[in-house]
C-alpha cells in the first residue's frame, strides 16, 4: 500500500531517516510515548501532538496501534492521545515502575522515547544525560522485557543555550543507544536531527521556535514513521 503524504507534511525523500528493521513483525503495537511537552502536544491547538498523525500513517500501512499511558491530551479518540509526558529523564526514572511492569497499569509493546528537550533546560542534566537516559531505558527493559523501543535523536529548538544543549544530548545519544542495544534492548532510531524548529521546519510550523503547531507536528510524525515501522519489524511504506 502506498501512503499519500501531502506537500505540507512530507519531508524530502533524502531526509527520511533510515533504520534497521527489527525482526518478528508486530502488527498491533501498544505504544507508549515517554516524553515532554512536545509529546504532550503543547503548541498544537488540538493538543494531539504527533500521535494522531502517526496513528493515521500506521493504520494506512495495515497496523492496528493503540496508545497507552496515564496522561490524556488532545481531541482525538482516547487511544490516540495517551502518553507519559512532560518530564525529564530523572523524573521518568523516579516513577516508571508505578506505570509499567508488575507495579503499573500499562504494558507497552513499543516505547517511543522522545525525551531530552526538558533535560536541555539544565546544564547538569545535560552533562549527565547519557547516564540518566541509559538508566531509564534499562529500567523500562527490566519492567517490560519484551517491549521494543524507538529512540529519537532530537530536533533542535528554543534559545541559543537550549539549542547548544540539545546538540550536546544528540552527540551522546548514538553511543548510549549502541550500549543499550548491546545489553539486549531492541531499539530502532528515529533521527529527527534533520528537523530544526523554526529553521528546517518552517517558522509558521513552529511559532515558539520549540513547540510545533499542527502542521509542524504532522511533519514530525512523518519523520518518526519509518523508525516506528522498523521497530514493528516492517518496512515503511510511502
Amino acid at each position: 500500500m502506498t501512503i499519500a503524504i501531502t506537500a505540507r507534511t512530507s519531508l524530502p525523500l533524502g531526509t527520511r531517516p533510515p533504520g534497521t528493521k527489527l525482526s518478528t513483525p508486530l502488527s498491533n503495537p501498544a505504544i507508549m510515548v515517554l516524553g515532554d511537552s512536545i509529546g504532550y502536544g503543547t503548541g498544537d491547538p488540538s493538543g494531539n501532538s504527533f500521535r494522531t498523525y502517526l496513528h493515521t500513517l500506521l493504520t494506512a500501512a495495515g497496523l492496528s496501534p493503540t496508545w497507552i499511558g496515564p496522561q490524556v491530551s488532545g481531541t482525538a479518540p482516547a487511544d490516540h492521545t495517551r502518553s507519559v509526558v512532560g518530564r525529564t529523564t530523572v523524573d521518568h526514572s523516579a516513577d516508571i515502575a508505578t506505570i509499567i511492569g508488575g507495579g503499573g497499569s500499562y504494558h507497552p509493546t513499543l516505547i517511543l522515547v522522545f525525551i531530552g528537550t526538558n533535560d536541555a533546560n539544565d546544564a547538569t542534566l545535560t552533562t549527565n544525560f547519557a547516564t540518566n537516559y541509559e538508566a531509564l531505558m534499562s529500567s523500562c527493559h527490566s519492567l517490560e522485557p519484551s517491549a521494543r523501543f524507538v529512540a529519537v535523536l532530537l530536533p533542535t529548538g528554543g534559545d541559543a543555550n537550549r539549542r547548544t544543549r540539545i546538540n550536546t544530548i544528540n552527540g551522546v545519544l548514538p553511543t548510549s543507544i549502541a550500549t543499550l542495544q548491546g545489553s539486549g534492548l531492541l531499539i530502532a532510531t528515529a533521527d529527527c536531527r534533520v528537523l530544526s524548529f523554526g529553521q528546517d521546519m518552517l517558522r509558521s510550523e513552529t511559532p515558539s521556535y520549540l513547540h510545533p503547531n499542527a502542521d509542524g507536528f504532522a511533519k514530525l510524525a512523518d519523520a518518526l514513521y519509518p523508525a516506528v515501522m522498523n521497530a514493528c519489524g516492517l518496512d515503511a511504506q510511502w
